[in-house]
């Protein structure tokens, strides 16, 4: 079993989540985490915005774990992926332009794609 295993199985016993079929086919911060580069950084769960996120080790800020990012988006809340970026999360965490953000010719062009 590697050290990082060890590590993600320690903190997870002490938190209290979803049910593993919950998240089954898919990757899971908690159950199931891809391969992302910030998959050794230290995890955090934030009980106020209600978020997993991982603290980077040079600057001690945190960044959303991917794989949380991920589910937020896909159920329509990108907005729980904003986060103080020290730019090592490495654009990784990718949130659709809102409607507001959008250029005009898009909202023009396509408006049934919204």
């Amino acid at each position: 079993m590697s050290k990082l295993l060890k590590l993600e199985e320690a903190y997870l016993k002490k938190l209290i989540t979803h049910a593993p079929d919950q998240c089954e086919g898919r990757s899971c911060c908690v159950h199931n985490p891809s391969d992302h580069h910030m998959r050794e950084w230290q995890m955090n769960f934030r009980h106020d915005k209600g978020v997993m996120e991982r603290i980077c080790p040079k600057h001690g800020v945190g960044h959303p774990d991917p794989d949380d990012a991920v589910y937020w988006i896909s159920i329509g809340r990108p907005e729980m992926t904003t986060h103080g970026c020290c730019g090592c999360c490495n654009g990784s965490i990718k949130k659709p332009l809102l409607t507001w953000e959008l250029p005009v010719s898009t909202l023009l062009s396509n408006p049934n794609e919204l």
